[in-house]
């Protein structure tokens, strides 16, 4: 006993410090399941984004930046009629840029097309390789390192393609955005 009363403040912290852990560690545990949860719904959502869309992303996307590389003047992708898809006509695209700044949508003078592979012309078939530049300079806030942003492209009728990524804290004058 007289062991107990000379040790009983330790012996409180310990069992405090079981107690504590005992009860932080379960919520620690739900607060990042809930994180991931958030995470796995975004990509899910993405994903199921995509999937209804006619075109689909093929290689990288690719951020172009001023003269001065201070932010992003364009950004380049390469896209494909998606396997489940029907051809695309690229003749009228909508374009919807989208940043924690602003949603804007660009006009299509902000578009330049070239044909990678196929037959040049306005609809977008199986097979065929399409290499889009959106000029972001037309935007009211410019899109600076460590920003996200989401663009969404599609024909005037039918469901969009979507493609979110962030840029590096740090730029170069090209940047692989995968």
């Amino acid at each position: 006993m007289v062991f107990f009363e000379r040790h009983l403040d330790k012996i409180m912290i310990a069992i405090a410090f079981v107690v504590m852990t005992a009860i932080a560690l379960p919520i620690y545990n739900i607060a990042n399941g809930i994180k991931a949860g958030e995470n796995t719904i975004k990509r899910a959502s993405d994903g199921a984004h995509q999937t209804f869309s006619s075109m689909a992303v093929s290689g990288p996307v690719i951020a172009l930046l001023d003269t001065n590389l201070e932010s992003v003047s364009s950004i380049r992708l390469e896209v494909i009629k998606a396997p489940w898809g029907t051809p695309v006509d690229l003749s009228s695209l909508k374009i919807k840029y989208t940043d924690p700044q602003q949603v804007f949508d660009l006009p299509e003078s902000a578009l330049s097309k070239e044909w990678v592979v196929g037959d040049p012309g306005a609809v977008l078939e199986s097979g065929e390789r399409v290499r889009i530049q959106l000029d972001l300079t037309g935007l009211r806030s410019r899109l600076v390192p460590g920003g996200r942003f989401t663009i969404e492209i599609g024909p005037a009728d039918g469901p969009s393609l979507r493609v979110a990524r962030k840029t590096p804290k740090i730029y170069a004058r090209v940047l692989v955005l995968d």
